[in-house]
C-alpha cells in the first residue's frame, strides 16, 4: 500500500514538472519571439 501511494505522488510530481518545463518553454519562446 505504502509504494502504490509514493508511486502515485512520484507520477502527480512528474507531471506537474512536465507542465512547469512546457510552461516555461513557451514563456522562453514568446519572448523571444517577442
Amino acid at each position: 500500500m505504502r509504494t502504490v501511494r509514493w508511486l502515485a505522488l512520484k507520477t502527480q510530481a512528474a507531471s506537474s514538472s512536465a507542465l512547469l518545463i512546457n510552461t516555461l518553454n513557451r514563456l522562453n519562446t514568446e519572448i523571444v519571439a517577442g
